[in-house]
């Protein structure tokens, strides 16, 4: 079979056109795998440490639960099988109210997560005198503080902000984020931890600074995950379950609070943006 020129030419474009669509569906195909690769390792990853923090939390709550469930028992145990005076069954009956009012503090944040997960929670905005409720945050926080450890920490307000908020949870997430500053300091700084209010155009800014380690970059977002705690649970001396700083950033998220976190050599500072007026 004789074939002139232009039908060799058709076959040869052809045969070049086909390979070209299969070289192109390979590509495509090799592409979508590699994605379809990317995204279940990201997806695996992402389970992992989901699945590391709740053994984190479990690990960290059982010790939260113990500690303060032991300390009861022996100064009950104390107060039963000894003869004191006065004074003594006072400091030991306010120690063991101590640590009653340490476990309500953790069952009420494991039920307030469960609300945030479940969008259970319904805030109350309306505008409110913000400079006194950050002053009553204050003085409930350094009532609160160690005997002994009230000159560590530091309150600057300025009077006479109002501020559209709903001041329960406000008064949540500046008690967190206080508590956490606290438990997280260094006190061989020579620092303090600071609270304070202050106004800036249309939006009031409350500032809550410790003196412990700068948070490292990397950790910075993780920190507001839930059950996220960096360290090792096996290793770690300090007492939480990683829900403190997700139940603020949930709340600031659903109160339209803009939350930021500054870090220096000397501490961390997370600052509140709340707008003065308008919900």
């Amino acid at each position: 079979i004789l074939l002139n020129p232009d039908m060799v030419d058709k076959l040869i474009e052809e045969g070049h056109s086909k390979t070209l669509m299969v070289y192109g569906e390979t590509a495509v195909f090799s592409v979508l795998s590699v994605l379809g690769l990317f995204f279940l390792y990201r997806a695996n990853k992402r389970e992992r440490d989901y699945v590391e923090r709740q053994n984190n939390f479990f690990l960290s709550i059982t010790h939260e639960l113990k500690t303060p469930l032991s300390a009861i028992k022996l100064r009950l145990q104390t107060l039963l099988s000894r003869k004191l005076d006065t004074d003594k069954q006072y400091q030991i009956l306010q120690q063991t109210l101590d640590n009653n009012n340490r476990l309500e503090e953790l069952i009420e944040a494991i039920l307030y997560t469960k609300s945030l997960d479940s969008k259970n929670i319904h805030l109350n905005k309306t505008e409110h005198n913000l400079s006194k409720n950050i002053a009553e945050i204050a003085e409930r926080f350094k009532a609160q503080l160690p005997s002994g450890k009230n000159n560590l920490f530091s309150f600057l307000n300025k009077e006479g902000i109002n501020a559209t908020h709903d001041s329960v949870a406000l008064n949540l997430i500046v008690s967190n984020l206080l508590d956490n500053a606290f438990k997280y300091s260094n006190p061989s700084k020579n620092g303090v931890v600071s609270l304070s209010l202050r106004k800036d155009k249309d939006l009031a800014l409350v500032e809550i600074t410790d003196c412990g380690s700068p948070i490292p970059k990397e950790e910075k977002q993780k920190i507001f995950q839930k059950f996220y705690r960096m360290g090792s649970e096996k290793t770690r001396t300090s007492k939480g379950t990683g829900l403190g700083l997700y139940i603020v950033k949930s709340l600031c998220k659903l109160h339209n609070i803009e939350i930021k976190l500054q870090t220096s050599e000397n501490g961390n500072t997370f600052t509140l943006y709340l707008k003065l007026h308008g919900k």
